[in-house]
């Protein structure tokens, strides 16, 4: 990974979620919980390379909560793939292990 990726795909990761509460947003708001809004930031790519690190944490954090019931939004319309609930701990668990056995690929 290129030099100071990892923190941007980290920031990425939690700006959904930031935007929310900063913006007053409900959570999961069609704004910010949106695939549309990683394709806009790949637009932004030309404006700088590490664009592309903080698209690709958002689209980390999309595809995570695609898994719930609530689900993402492509356009205005919401999907979901519902295998886990947010609060299920042995799917936090999983998925933390999973994440941490991965962490490695990236340092």
């Amino acid at each position: 990974m290129a030099r100071g990726g990892l923190p941007l795909v980290v920031a990425g990761s939690v700006l959904p979620d930031v935007l929310d509460y900063t913006l007053r947003l409900r959570h999961r708001s069609p704004i910010t919980h949106n695939v549309l809004t990683v394709l806009l930031l790949l637009c932004l790519l030309p404006l700088s390379p590490l664009i592309l690190f903080v698209a690709l944490g958002v689209a980390h954090h999309l595809l995570l909560d695609a898994l719930t019931k609530r689900g993402v939004y492509v356009g205005k319309r919401t999907v979901s793939l519902h295998h886990f609930t947010s609060s299920d701990p042995f799917a936090n668990m999983f998925i933390t292990l999973l994440h941490l056995a991965i962490l490695p690929l990236f340092l």
